[in-house]
């Protein structure tokens, strides 16, 4: 699972999922746990081992996943948890980003300054394009966000697949991507009045800039 950057063992059927860096893979991981947890309320260890790594699964033809639940309850243990608990399933999204562009601007604009740093998701340490655009939306929405860039690609609706954003259809606090949908290498907010907000490049800060500078190949809305 370590050359596959997927701490989890996370499965396409029988196959192991190959992510292309170790973040990616905590990214897919937490992903695929808040559906479980929160989304589908699995409240408890067991439900929540029952769906992410069942007894009996055609992929696991050694029973390995009958030791799952223990394994789980005995980490819980060592780190003073109470691995009977209810698990929690709940999270305060306030708003949500849809209809709340500005409160993602205004989130963004604190960040003016913070030095680009790669694989950065904190504003205490430096942040890389989509951790900037990762960690502004967790502040804005209390849910979770991925902090790369293809991950977000899914987080939202599709504006202009197929086609280059049109002005005029553009959101405050909309993301905006750049290069092919699937393999997108940069992400940043549209950030209303022709002005885009962005971690951009190694030596340089989170700043405003003209959309027209470098207009993005798609856009979604979270």
């Amino acid at each position: 699972m370590r050359n596959q950057n997927n701490p989890s063992g996370q499965m396409s059927g029988s196959t192991i999922i190959s992510y292309p860096t170790i973040e990616a893979g905590i990214d897919a991981t937490a992903a695929t746990l808040h559906n479980l947890v929160v989304e589908r309320k699995l409240s408890t260890v067991e439900k929540l081992g029952s769906v992410y790594c069942p007894v009996g699964a055609a992929n696991d033809p050694t029973g390995l996943n009958a030791n799952w639940v223990p394994s789980v309850k005995k980490t819980m243990l060592e780190f003073g948890a109470d691995a009977s608990a209810t698990l929690a399933t709940t999270c305060n999204s306030g708003a949500g980003s849809v209809g709340n562009g500005s409160a993602i601007i205004t989130e963004a604009k604190k960040y003016l300054g913070v030095p680009y740093v790669w694989g950065g998701k904190s504003p205490a340490t430096g942040m890389d394009c989509s951790g900037f655009v990762g960690y502004v939306l967790m502040q804005v929405t209390h849910k979770y966000y991925p902090q790369y860039t293809v991950s977000l690609e899914s987080k939202g609706t599709m504006l202009f697949n197929g086609g280059k954003p049109v002005m005029s259809e553009l959101q405050p606090g909309d993301m905006i991507f750049y290069g092919d949908h699937g393999a997108s290498h940069h992400i940043a907010f549209y950030a209303g009045d022709g002005q885009v907000i962005e971690e951009p490049e190694p030596n340089d800060v989170c700043h405003i800039r003209p959309y027209k500078d470098y207009e993005p190949d798609f856009a979604v809305r979270p």
